[in-house]
């Protein structure tokens, strides 16, 4: 029979996992600073090279594991991160990209496929009937 966590054992998990939660907080920033979500409507959602930038270090911090999750609990963390990304750089084809290419690399295509085209219509057909976003609406 194996031995029980130690008193010890608790408070070093928790001080790892509260380390890793104030690191993705600070990568997270830029992207939340665009995001609609700070601005109350529907950004222009263009990658400029700072948000890229962004969105990439925060990917490749979570690609990296540092929580070392399991597999279906990573799988779960990398689709919140890509719909964090999506808040600010939704019309960005790196974004989709890359996040597309991690996704088949695991071995995820049947999730990554439903899961994009559920982000694509949570991020943007809201915004159709926006009176704000008129100028930018395509033709159904």
């Amino acid at each position: 029979m194996l031995p029980g966590p130690t008193c010890q054992d608790t408070p070093e998990k928790g001080l790892a996992a509260r380390n890793v939660a104030q690191q993705r907080y600070s990568l997270y920033a830029p992207l939340r600073a665009a995001s609609a979500c700070a601005h109350g409507h529907l950004p222009n959602g263009i990658a400029t090279p700072r948000r890229l930038n962004a969105f990439r270090k925060l990917w490749a911090f979570e690609a990296a594991n540092p929580q070392r999750l399991e597999p279906a609990k990573l799988l779960a963390r990398m689709r919140f991160t890509l719909s964090q990304g999506v808040g600010a750089l939704w019309r960005a084809p790196q974004l989709w990209h890359e996040a597309a290419s991690w996704f088949a690399k695991q071995g995820h295509d049947q999730v990554n496929t439903s899961y994009v085209a559920h982000l694509v219509l949570v991020s943007y057909v809201p915004h159709l009937t926006s009176q704000r976003c008129v100028d930018w609406r395509p033709e159904l």
